[in-house]
């Protein structure tokens, strides 16, 4: 293989991993956010049942 070409797709490579690494990192914020909204209602839910017994 040719240093070119090998150049070439160690850079598209390297692009395409800071390309994921970004999406990834904007997604956590809201991921968290939406677990957490989950297990608040999960717990309160079961809180609730538990008072209503």
């Amino acid at each position: 293989m040719g240093e070119e070409l090998i150049t070439a797709f160690t850079g598209a490579i390297t692009s395409i991993k800071g390309d994921v690494t970004s999406l990834m990192s904007a997604a956590v914020g809201p991921a968290l956010a939406i677990a957490g909204i989950g297990i608040a209602l999960s717990f309160g839910k079961r809180f609730f049942t538990s008072l209503a017994a």
